[in-house]
């Protein structure tokens, strides 16, 4: 195995772990004390670059250009955040699930600098709502929301400007992950 660093996320900040090569770890930076980090998400094309969502406690929306050595806010800091969805096709296009009962999801175009709302007609959010895009259409996202019986998936596939619900009965989903466009494994 060769060395590497992981970000993990904790009810307290993140913290920057290093595994060697032997198998050993060690924590060698903790970054933004005090905050509850729901979501991390890592820019395509610069590995030491991450948006970090921060909810339950320290709110808001942060980045780090230095592997999570300095974080700078992207907003938000008076929401909680649920998680972050970096286009890996455009980063600078990112969404954003907040607990919100206006607009649960948020857009930017620029990389964090602003942020639209994109969820209208979506449920009021909740902390296990998650969201995560199509890997091989860029544009086209899925969102569930939780309600008291389960959850209810919606579609969008426009960037987020219209969602349409899906009609399929799911239990309570707290995570929603797009699988690899490259599916080499056999089906079983």
């Amino acid at each position: 195995m060769e060395t590497c660093e992981l970000l993990a996320g904790t009810a307290d900040g993140i913290l920057r772990i290093t595994v060697s090569a032997t198998g050993e770890a060690e924590v060698v930076s903790r970054g933004l004390k005090g905050h509850a980090i729901r979501g991390i998400a890592q820019h395509p094309s610069k590995p030491d670059t991450f948006s970090i969502a921060a909810g339950l406690r320290g709110w808001g929306l942060h980045t780090t250009c230095d592997y999570g050595q300095t974080f700078t806010s992207l907003g938000f800091e008076h929401y909680r955040c649920w998680d972050i969805v970096v286009d890996p096709h455009d980063p600078r296009r990112m969404y954003v699930y907040v607990d919100s009962q206006q607009c649960p999801v948020y857009r930017s175009t620029d990389g964090g600098a602003s942020w639209e709302p994109v969820g209208s007609g979506l449920p009021s959010s909740r902390p296990a709502d998650p969201i995560c895009r199509h890997p091989g259409s860029p544009g086209t996202l899925f969102y569930t929301g939780d309600y008291a019986d389960g959850s209810t998936l919606y579609l969008s596939e426009d960037s987020g400007d219209s969602w349409h619900r899906i009609e399929l009965e799911l239990p309570e989903v707290w995570r929603l992950q797009e699988t690899p466009e490259d599916r080499s494994h056999p089906e079983g």
